[in-house]
């Protein structure tokens, strides 16, 4: 009963403390970047932490504390808003947060709108280091009041650092710099000084603060005064041996390694034990330069009398390989990768305790809310770690962590940690399994997935991971593509590529370069770009006939237009319906086995001569010349493609454009549009069947699959309009098509570059009906 007494009376006292308006409990939010638990306050003697150490004995120190995705992107996309990186669809370092999720309340709003002051130092959401440091970078402004981007000479003196690898960028490296200098002369040092100028200035002002100091240390370049290096004498320094590192390696998946074996070990090529142990010496003084700036803060609150009135977060985005098992750098599965230091000190709650329960980055949302009396959005995917700030081995907590590895569409995986075990899936098991005793082998160096005794075991931790994924067309293994075939660039350095077309007989890829007005060619012979043509009028679609001429729709000139590739002549086949009224830019072209060729006109590219904008719609050409408009319902009338048995038309509408547009489609949304094809070469758009994609280009496999080009890549649907897949490039894609001598290889135009990859299935080639 005195001890029900006691829980309850500290309740009474954070109930207070939070609603009451002028007593409301400050954060200080305190980041560091690519920090494991190679440290003193998490048993590693070797690595200095005192003030880690100091702040543990004011809070709970998290044993098992793991991030959602051990990249830093999405893992502090994710902390900041409650969200696991599949809701936010966030997996890279690219920054679309806002894009993909425009109504998302981060943490900082949530405070700024209970009347907190919101503040960062540093970084806290994505950024390059060292070459964003001094910028913005990927920051999300609606969630702070203000914000500094100090720059230190880490940044300003970078060319003095050494990059110990051949590789030259210094934001995936192994580099060090130990120079003689003061703290405060380094970004790191600064964002501590600019957070504590906050502290002062706000100390008296009555208004509760969330302030964020984000370090930068300690992720690469490795860099911090040369008397943190001098804590760690090199000779004392020791790395794993590469014989046993090899060794605890045997029984893993490939998928789990596949992005670092290819330089194994250590990442990088032509990496040196010895410079692995220098760059292993320049991590722990990062860590311990860190550490010094987390004692200037703690001082700073004790100072101004805030210790009792201050929540105070410590939390890294990831952790972290510095040469175990030959690894380096982090995007693992691995507990090394995966967990991270977390310790949250709370007025009137636990001190100087810790906490093996398994917990989660994407917790600290609701748990500061809950501290700080403040209502969260419902949609937070993670709980309140109050309960375990009451008490560090309650029961009640059962919810395990789930980390997510994203290499590519093709190669994920999910791994969750229990007291225990950690299990991990890769393509949900079906690259592989992984099964660790943490018991026993909290090294995790023998994989128990397929011993025959933990099969009950790895069926009940499969189920319990089951929930956690979200697996949208973008994440799934697409069925189309060939087993272990990968997206291959095949040539760059193009403006604008676009309308690919296959010549047999050529072996060769050609394809249009539109600014550049110049047709470009493949040849998978000879491996080789080349020009095919040199004035090609900014040809945008290309086909061959059923005679196997070249068909090209000239965005410059306005037609469309047959080559004999003999020969070299070019025949005019269409410029307009009546005469008068010329089209306006036709765009792409496809042909149907009577002979018919079908092409779209849009308005694009009429700026300066909007006047012209006459024919826009999907035309048909009939074997005797004669031109027919069979729809203009189409805002932007892009890619056009026939399923195989020639009943559906599919065409993509890139949606109204305000100055182009008719009056009553300026608002037409993106979309792929599906036509029945009559017996008179009609067209009868299809109700219900319409996919909500913004395409180009499209082309079609024996299967009826339908490939659209989009932002992403290649979009991938079944006859049926079924999501089956994306097949995504960097640079998004502009058109594609099939070809090689049987049609199984996918070639795309994609901005500058062209792309191949091999299919599961042979490209649908149109052939003429007997007569």
């Amino acid at each position: 009963m005195l001890i029900l007494r006691c829980f309850a009376a500290i309740t009474l006292c954070l109930c207070t403390l939070a609603s009451a308006g002028p007593n409301k409990l400050n954060v200080l939010f305190i980041a560091a970047d690519d920090m494991n638990c190679d440290l003193s306050v998490y048993g590693h003697s070797q690595v200095k932490t005192p003030h880690l150490e100091r702040l543990a004995k004011m809070g709970v120190r998290f044993d098992n504390a793991y991030c959602q995705q051990p990249l830093c992107g999405p893992s502090r996309a994710s902390v900041m808003t409650g969200l696991r990186p599949d809701t936010l669809d966030m997996h890279t370092l690219h920054h679309d947060m806002r894009i993909k999720n425009p109504d998302v309340v981060t943490m900082g709003q949530l405070f700024q709108q209970h009347g907190y002051y919101s503040y960062r130092s540093g970084k806290i959401y994505h950024y390059g280091n060292p070459s964003m440091i001094g910028t913005d970078a990927n920051d999300d402004p609606a969630t702070w009041n203000e914000r500094s981007n100090p720059a230190g000479i880490d940044k300003t003196r970078e060319s003095e650092i050494i990059n110990h690898g051949p590789n030259k960028t210094l934001g995936i490296s192994m580099a060090t710099w130990d120079p003689v200098s003061r703290d405060e002369e380094h970004t790191d040092g600064m964002v501590a000084s600019d957070v504590i100028a906050q502290i002062d200035k706000h100390a008296d002002s009555g208004q509760p603060f969330f302030l964020a100091a984000g370090f930068f240390n300690p992720h690469c370049p490795y860099v911090a005064p040369k008397r943190y290096f001098d804590m760690y004498p090199l000779n004392q320094i020791t790395m794993q041996d590469l014989d046993s590192a090899k060794a605890d390696l045997a029984d893993v998946p490939p998928m789990a390694i596949q992005r670092d074996t290819k330089n194994w070990p250590y990442y990088f090529s032509d990496i040196t034990e010895e410079e692995a142990r220098r760059c292993k010496q320049a991590y722990y003084a990062c860590n311990t330069f860190v550490d010094a700036q987390v004692g200037r803060l703690l001082d700073a609150l004790e100072r101004r009398k805030l210790l009792d009135k201050t929540v105070i977060v410590f939390w890294s985005d990831h952790g972290y390989f510095l040469g175990e098992k030959g690894l380096w750098y982090k995007r693992k599965a691995f507990e090394r990768s995966a967990r991270m230091p977390l310790i949250v000190a709370a007025p009137g709650l636990s001190q100087g305790s810790h906490s093996t329960k398994p917990v989660e980055l994407l917790d600290l949302y609701p748990t500061l809310a809950e501290l700080c009396g403040l209502k969260a959005p419902e949609a937070l995917e993670g709980e309140s770690l109050v309960p375990l700030l009451r008490d560090p081995s309650s029961d009640s907590w059962t919810k395990p962590a789930v980390t997510q590895i994203w290499h590519s569409r093709d190669a994920w995986g999910y791994s969750i940690r229990t007291e225990r075990w950690r299990y991990t899936e890769w393509l949900r098991g079906e690259a592989g399994r992984e099964l660790y005793d943490h018991q026993t082998d909290p090294e995790e160096i023998t994989n128990l997935a397929d011993r025959a005794e933990h099969a009950s075991l790895i069926a009940e931790l499969s189920a319990q991971l089951e929930p956690y994924f979200n697996l949208g067309p973008n994440k799934l293994p697409n069925p189309v593509v060939a087993g272990n075939s990968h997206l291959k660039q095949l040539a760059t350095g193009m403006t604008f590529t676009e309308g690919p077309v296959w010549l047999p007989k050529e072996n060769t890829l050609v394809f249009s370069d539109i600014p550049a007005s110049k047709l470009m060619a493949w040849s998978e012979t000879d491996k080789a770009l080349s020009t095919y043509l040199e004035e090609s009028h900014q040809t945008n679609g290309n086909l061959l006939d059923l005679d196997g001429n070249l068909l090209s729709c000239r965005h410059g000139a306005r037609d469309l237009v047959k080559t004999d590739l003999t020969t070299g002549d070019v025949e005019i086949l269409a410029t307009t319906t009546d005469g008068t009224k010329r089209f306006n830019s036709p765009n792409d072209v496809a042909v149907k086995s009577d002979g018919t060729l079908w092409f779209t006109d849009p308005p694009w590219g009429l700026k300066g001569r909007e006047k012209d904008l006459d024919l826009r719609g999907i035309y048909r050409r009939d074997p005797d010349g004669s031109i027919h408009l069979v729809s203009d319902q189409l805002a932007m009338p892009n890619g056009i493609v026939f399923s195989p048995d020639e009943k559906t038309l599919y065409v993509a509408d890139t949606g109204g454009h305000p100055k182009f547009s008719a009056d009553n489609m300026k608002d037409a949304p993106a979309q792929v549009y599906l036509f029945d094809v009559l017996p008179d070469n009609s067209l009868k758009m299809r109700t219900g069947k319409i996919l909500p994609v913004r395409s180009d280009g499209m082309c079609v496999d024996v299967k009826g699959n339908v490939y659209t080009t989009t932002h992403t890549g290649v979009e991938v649907f079944d006859p049926e309009c079924q999501p089956i897949g994306i097949i995504a490039t960097p640079e998004g894609a502009a058109n594609a098509c099939f070809g090689s001598k049987d049609y199984r290889t996918l070639y795309i135009t994609a901005r500058k570059s062209l792309y191949s990859i091999r299919m599961k299935h042979r490209g649908h080639i149109v052939k003429a009906k007997a007569k």
